[in-house]
């Protein structure tokens, strides 16, 4: 089973046992080498082949075909060269009247018979090539293959398997290093085929390495029988790839699975980027006519001809088009909230709850609007609860959670953040409840689990995506009933869909939206400026001298809106305010790049507060080096269950303890070793995406031109709403402006909202 861990693998140089994290290529914690060379008993090994796991590509294990090997043949279709691994076996083959260069993959069961070939249009040496220069072959760069292939000449795959130990070397090439290329070749034989293709297709090493730990031989029969089926299967493989592999390899694809796979790209494409659940048949038809090169029509009348594969929806005058795989994870959202509003109704009070029966911590009180909503959350199986900043939606949970420990029921509290849910254990009065994340509270409740769920109750459910929401609804029953506290006004889940949003529109599920409950005068100027971007509206732009607690700077050098920001956070809000700079204060930034990106605030920062201290870490990728220093100020960017350290969370680098390096959390000290260190930044400034399920004392926003792509109306609303005593913004105020205006950047085409409607209808 695959786990928030990934799956249990053995290092194949080694012998260690890991979890491989659910990342390719897994670096082994002992050897710390990053190969793919692994052992795993969810995936078949290189040497039997592997199953491909996606719906269109696997079949049945007896099935899966085994040893690869090349075939040349001459015009009689005799053999002028077979690989050394199918040498020995009388092939029983069906390429007669043929001539070239074949791969091909052996029957499981009849290892005597060919199951799947292919044809390369010529003998294969660009691919043996880049082979040798691989880390398969130590020590040969491209000089070297240059030379050895010159010298070998067409006679390199006999020499390369040749094992007779008497053998001269070729030509005037160093025959030590010939032999050692010779026997890496033969140390390798169960891969050399693989291999050799793979490169021969020219993909990406990072593609050849997931296709190897992945599927193995099986790559054979996917090519042969639907190449397109590798876009699902293989991280970073495109459509582009699948479509170079096809007019090179000369196979010939039927129409209407050209056109399939085309569709199921481009809307795969827009829920991974834009996070979209359908698309309108008027923009997907265009979109797919380029990739293809048929015409509208034609793409329109196979499309309308695939119901099945792809399910159309009328909404108000647009046919929307889903993939089916989409169409069915809202099928099940939807099964799963109508099974819970039909259950048993006999433990639910049908009269308002009395607050005063409650006793909520210090001088806290409810409002009307909280008692109302109070009352909604106890007497439905399913209840929504939203509202913005300051309408006490963590007062209301308090209360919600001692009203029903009143009345006898069993309470469970999630977020889907780790910050989140440690902000909900941070309350007074819920510690005791033991919030967790979604994700922990999932890995409690697989199957043959004792464990039921009672009352749920779910903080920051706007950023619950639809596969989350399928699984969370998994967990519970019948008897189950489910409380969604959110703010539907904040960005949208970073994974597809935008479920709190849409089940609160189609009202069909019972809700309370919670007002603000302060008087204009009194209110908190962060919460006046966030009601108005969020309704649309430019807010009052106070300057520092105001004294306001929502300040908007206008600089317009993006040079100088980086020492604003940076002076800010260093010297004038600690000095002004006697905030903590690394714990009390947050950079807020729309994006990496730029004058007052991410990456750029936190190279200078770190500049002048740490970068003249103990080096503990350094890491280079995609061209960028990073550096990390003792007393570094860290972001965790995925959930580490063992190390219980969650998405978000920030923390201090303490220093280095061996090869590893300490770093602390919430007073609590952390060990990384050299595999989980990759899932640290640093966090002197992180993106507003990061930041939901947080809050911190003060926030600093870089408004930039640079970031106009990136600034929306809920980006702006979300960065402004995570400040609690001082909110900055540093930049523009036309860019601010156009950000506010910019509402559609966040819309999003989705079904659930239409068909939770229909199926009560």
């Amino acid at each position: 089973m695959t786990t928030a861990r990934g799956k249990k693998v053995t290092c194949a140089d080694c012998g260690a046992k890991f979890y491989d994290m659910n990342k390719f290529p897994p670096e082994c914690p002992k050897c710390k080498k990053a190969n793919g060379k692994l052992k795993s008993n969810s995936s078949a090994t290189k040497k039997s082949g592997s199953k491909s796991t996606s719906k269109k590509a696997a079949k049945d294990t007896s099935e899966v075909e085994q040893a690869l090997g090349l075939i040349c043949l001459d015009a009689d279709s005799l053999p002028l060269y077979m690989s050394s691994n199918l040498a020995a076996t009388s092939i029983k083959t069906d390429l007669k009247r043929k001539k070239g260069w074949f791969l091909v993959s052996m029957k499981a069961d009849a290892p005597e018979r060919i199951g799947y070939k292919i044809q390369i249009p010529e003998i294969p040496v660009a691919g043996l090539r880049k082979y040798l220069m691989s880390k398969t072959f130590d020590g040969v760069g491209m000089k070297t293959a240059d030379d050895f292939l010159s010298a070998a000449g067409e006679s390199v795959f006999g020499f390369l398997d040749n094992t007779d130990d008497s053998s001269e070397g070729i030509g005037d090439f160093d025959p030590e290093q010939a032999r050692k290329i010779q026997e890496t070749w033969q140390d390798n034989e169960d891969l050399n085929a693989l291999q050799l293709f793979l490169h021969q297709l020219d993909l990406d090493l990072g593609v050849i390495r997931a296709i190897e730990y992945n599927l193995g031989s099986d790559i054979v029969r996917i090519i042969s029988e639907e190449p397109f089926a590798l876009v699902d299967e293989i991280p970073r493989f495109t459509f582009e790839d699948a479509r170079g592999i096809i007019d090179y390899l000369k196979i010939n694809i039927p129409r209407h699975q050209h056109i399939s796979a085309a569709a199921d790209y481009r809307l795969r494409r827009i829920e991974r980027e834009r996070g979209h659940t359908s698309a309108p048949m008027d923009r997907l038809v265009p979109d797919v006519s380029k990739l293809v090169a048929y015409s509208d029509d034609e793409v329109q009348k196979v499309l309308s001809g695939l119901q099945e594969q792809f399910p159309v929806v009328g909404l108000e005058d647009q046919a929307m088009v889903s993939r089916q795989g989409s169409f069915d994870r809202d099928g099940e959202i939807i099964e799963g909230i109508l099974q819970l509003l039909e259950s048993d109704s006999s433990k639910y009070a049908e009269e308002d709850f009395d607050s005063d029966r409650i006793d909520l911590p210090g001088t806290l009180e409810l409002s009307e609007n909280q008692s109302a909503a109070l009352s909604g959350a106890v007497k439905h199986p399913v209840f929504l609860i939203t509202g913005g900043p300051g309408t006490g939606k963590t007062t209301l949970v308090v209360a919600i959670v001692r009203a029903l420990k009143k009345l006898g029921r069993n309470v469970t509290l999630c977020a889907p953040t780790g910050r989140a849910a440690k902000r909900l254990e941070e309350t007074p009065g819920l510690k005791n409840f033991k919030p967790t994340t979604i994700h922990s509270l999932l890995a409690k409740m697989r199957p043959g689990s004792s464990r039921k769920i009672d009352t749920l109750i779910v903080d920051e459910s706007s950023m619950i995506d639809v596969d989350l929401m399928v699984r969370l609804l998994g967990a519970l029953d019948k008897s189950s009933s489910l409380i969604m506290i959110g703010d539907a006004d904040q960005l949208p889940p970073v994974g597809a869909g935008q479920v709190f949003k849409d089940m609160l529109a189609s009202a069909v599920v019972p809700k309370m939206r919670l007002l603000n409950n302060f008087r204009q005068e009194e209110a908190s100027k962060i919460n006046v400026a966030a009601a108005d971007i969020i309704a649309g509206r430019t807010p009052a732009l106070r300057n520092e001298a105001s004294g306001s607690d929502f300040v908007f700077i206008e600089v317009a050098d993006p040079r100088r809106q980086l020492e604003k920001v940076v002076d800010l956070y260093l010297n004038t809000l600690p000095k002004k305010y006697g905030l903590s700079a690394l714990s009390d204060i947050q950079i807020l930034s729309p994006m990496k790049k730029g004058s007052v990106g991410i990456t750029a605030i936190n190279a200078i920062v770190q500049k002048k507060l740490t970068g003249r201290g103990m080096l503990v870490h350094s890491r280079s990728f995609a061209g960028q080096s990073v550096k990390f220093f003792e007393g570094d100020k860290i972001i965790q960017t995925s959930n580490n269950y063992n190390l219980n350290v969650m998405n978000g969370d920030i923390g201090i680098l303490k220093g280095k303890s061996g090869s590893d390096v300490m770093a602390e959390f919430n007073g609590e000290q952390v060990k990384y070793d050299t595999y989980d260190i990759r899932d640290v930044d640093l966090a002197y400034a992180i993106s507003i995406h990061k930041s939901q399920g947080s809050e911190y004392p003060a926030v600093i926003i870089p408004i930039s031109s640079e970031h106009q792509f990136m600034l929306a109306r809920n980006l702006l609303y979300t960065a402004v709403t995570r400040g609690k005593r001082q909110v900055f913004c540093v930049g523009e105020s036309k860019s601010f402006e156009k950000g506010i205006a910019s509402a559609w950047k966040d819309f999003r085409y989705t079904l659930l909202e239409h068909r939770l409607k229909s199926d009560i209808d």
